[in-house]
């Protein structure tokens, strides 16, 4: 049990550390957007049980439940519910009841409704993630990705206090996995080995030659230095190491006893519950108790879970990505409230119903009536989308193309359509078929065979003739097409934008029926002859009005076509420059991601606006890729860790000018920054009158106004009128109440 001894502070020098903290003030929205975040609590670090409720720390964020609740969804928190983060790494209470998450780059000092985060930098901004912690009375131990840190729970409302990277003679700056609290001792599990120290007076703590550490170098009994837990039970001390569990023996000289369990295998967690020890790896899962050693069942698990809890009567276990699991009636039993089938999303689409169809690391879901559900199709999946029937097609890596309806599951590959595989180990790969684009139009299906071996990387299905060979075409060199490397796609009525991997973008015009190739004509459009900012196409789209835009490897670049030629696309501090994906809304803004971060470019405005998960809702930097809802307006960002979703204050666009509406309103003016938007998702023209019927301002649909009338000068409270004329002479109105403060 952890030691409540309060430590006396240390002196100021030592504030000077390695790292910097920040109490976190949540970043406001640059744009007027709401955020959600759907992530998957599958990938879960440690479980604990606090008042009988159950915490589970995941990659997907902080998962909490009745501990008998075991049929019913628990409460979620994610990166916009208070955390900050999605990627949870612990969760402990301290002597007072308070409770506290780690997790990337911060700690929380845990409510329900207001939780408190801070956050870890080192010297060079970066956030710095933190592993676990343990309850030292006014003072926190944290063990990070870089060393462990004394943080105070009271001075200046929390702050660290100090930081220890050297450890006698093991590697510096060791990841502190776990942390044990015996009496007046400290016990640390690090990436190098263990460590144990007198915590009695912090400061020298800084001496490396003050702690006593066990790695290989000394104890050739140990298989590995790399230590994941650390923990104190029926007065001896137990170690799980990414190659065995060990008991070591203190009695005369220090050694460890290898705790015979068969083959070495990853430890994953030691859980003390009541009056037993339970162990988790990636072979064994049992119990120590009266220094007996007992495996445990895992019957309903797919494999034996890394980490759990148990009250004495039942247990919750993880399989790790995979599933939560309990055993209250017997054989365990998934829990099936986890959010997302998985956390990565490759891609994902929506239909007129709202329900979400998403390509995960190795399966597709569906998300209905507020819950998902995976379909029995377990591959590697890559893009996701939808035909006009509803039909869902999925392409996959390596096994071709699927589409799933109600009743079935078909699937087309080189046995039923012309899709290749590649020359990669032949006859084998030549069926391994890689969908790297995939669209549908109200009659077509267009789907990229990645590195065709036969040359044919672009095939096209009549949506209602697929069972049919005659109903599929493939392009290829005959039309134009001289490469097999294809990297995206888009269509636009009679047109085909290509993607390559080395030598630029392919338009073609594929004429009213596609199925008849001899209309096909296809030009390719590069740096050499189109001014095209990179060769390497990472993704291509048409703009709402037809011009061809380019992701590469080196920036963004569109089509002019007054000029014939690409225009380099100047990003925003932050973004890129490899950009991965781009997107339109029904407005002509664009959205783009990278690796770094999202980027929204405003057309009317000509401005843009950066987001990452620090100064957003964003779920993750990694974005891979986005979908606009024409029917709701909402965006849907694809990243590594989960779905983010994001809404307009303004509500859902209309194409119907009539039922335009005007936001804020009233529209209170604070500062130069505020401005009045419209929810119109078409081109047209905004005029807006004072009550008299006097002109004050004419601007384009899409654009703000800022209370200002035409000669830049701002208007005086009041009540005004805006009329909107679309471009097919449509009209409607409404009035805005403006208060100047």
């Amino acid at each position: 049990m952890a030691s409540t001894k309060t430590i006396s502070p240390p002196s100021a020098q030592l504030l000077k550390s390695l790292f910097v903290f920040l109490l976190l003030v949540s970043g406001a929205n640059i744009l007027a957007l709401d955020w959600k975040s759907m992530t998957s609590f599958k990938d879960v670090r440690r479980m604990k049980v606090i008042n009988d409720t159950i915490f589970l720390a995941t990659a997907g964020g902080l998962l909490v439940n009745d501990y008998n609740n075991t049929n019913s969804p628990g409460l979620e928190f994610t990166n916009v519910d208070g955390l900050g983060t999605v990627d949870i790494t612990d969760v402990i209470v301290d002597s007072s009841g308070q409770k506290w998450v780690t997790g990337m780059g911060r700690i929380l000092k845990f409510n329900y409704s207001s939780s408190i985060p801070f956050l870890f930098f080192d010297q060079n901004n970066n956030l710095i993630k933190c592993h676990t912690a343990a309850d030292d009375g006014d003072f926190l131990w944290v063990g990070t990705e870089v060393g462990l840190v004394l943080f105070s729970k009271i001075n200046d409302g929390g702050q660290i206090e100090d930081s220890y990277t050297l450890f006698d003679s093991l590697n510096a700056s060791p990841e502190v996995f776990d942390i044990c609290l015996d009496g007046d001792t400290i016990w640390i599990a690090t990436s190098a080995g263990l460590a144990r120290a007198d915590k009695l007076n912090p400061n020298l703590l800084k001496s490396p030659s003050f702690w006593k550490t066990y790695d290989r170098a000394r104890y050739a009994e140990l298989g590995s230095d790399n230590f994941s837990r650390i923990v104190k039970f029926e007065n001896t001390f137990y170690a799980a190491t990414s190659s065995g569990l060990y008991n070591l023996d203190r009695t005369s000289a220090d050694s460890f006893l290898v705790i015979p369990l068969g083959q070495s295998s990853l430890f994953t967690d030691l859980k003390i519950n009541n009056d037993s020890l339970f162990f988790y790896s990636t072979t064994h899962y049992g119990v120590i108790k009266n220094s007996d050693t007992a495996q445990l069942s895992f019957f309903g698990m797919p494999s034996r879970p890394t980490t759990g809890v148990s009250n004495g009567v039942f247990r919750w276990g993880n399989v790790r990505n995979t599933g939560v699991y309990q055993n209250s009636g017997g054989a365990y039993q998934v829990y099936p409230y986890t959010g997302t089938p998985g956390s990565s999303v490759n891609d994902l689409t929506v239909n007129k119903d709202g329900s979400i169809y998403a390509g995960f690391e190795t399966i597709g879901g569906e998300f209905k009536n507020g819950q998902w559900n995976t379909f029995s199709l377990v591959l590697p999946n890559t893009l996701v989308d939808l035909a006009p029937s509803g039909d869902v097609f999925m392409g996959t890596y390596g096994h071709g193309l699927w589409k799933i309806d109600a009743a079935s599951q078909t699937n087309y590959d080189e046995t039923n359509s012309p899709m290749t595989g590649n020359n990669d180990a032949p006859p084998v790969s030549y069926s391994y078929i890689v969908n790297f684009g995939l669209e549908t139009d109200n009659r077509f299906l267009y789907s990229v065979c990645y590195r065709s071996y036969t040359g044919n990387p672009l095939v096209i299905g009549d949506l209602n003739n697929l069972n049919n060979l005659t109903g599929w075409v493939s392009m290829d060199s005959a039309q134009g097409i001289n490469t097999d490397r294809i990297t995206s796609l888009d269509v636009f009525g009679t047109n085909v934008a290509l993607g390559t991997e080395g030598i630029g973008v392919y338009d073609c015009y594929i004429g009213p029926n596609p199925l008849d190739l001899s209309d096909v004509q296809c030009q390719l459009l590069n740096t050499a002859n189109s001014f095209l900012i990179s060769n390497a196409v990472r993704t291509v789209k048409y703009s709402p009005t037809g011009e061809i835009w380019a992701g590469t490897n080196f920036g963004l670049s569109r089509y002019d076509f007054g000029f014939e030629r690409f225009v380099d696309v100047p990003l925003p501090a932050g973004i890129g420059p490899d950009i991965k994906v781009l997107e339109f809304d029904t407005r002509g803004n664009v959205w783009l991601g990278s690796e770094n971060g999202l980027v929204f470019l405003d057309r009317i405005e000509g401005t843009s606006e950066f987001f990452n998960s620090q100064n957003s809702g964003l779920v993750s930097n990694a974005v891979i890729n986005i979908h606009y809802d024409v029917f709701t307006g909402k965006l849907y960002v694809a990243t590594n860790a989960g779905i983010s979703i994001i809404s307009s204050t303004i509500g859902k666009p209309t194409a119907e000018v009539q039922t335009v509406v005007a936001f804020p309103n009233p529209y209170v003016i604070d500062s130069p920054d505020d401005e009045v938007e419209f929810n119109f998702s078409r081109n047209g023209i905004i005029r807006l009158y004072s009550m008299a019927g006097e002109l004050i301002r004419e601007i384009p649909v899409g654009q703000r106004w800022n209370g200002k009338n035409e000669s830049g000068q701002d208007v005086v409270s009041g009540v005004y009128i805006y009329v909107i004329t679309d471009d097919n002479g449509n009209v409607g109105r409404g009035k805005i109440l403006l208060i100047r403060k």
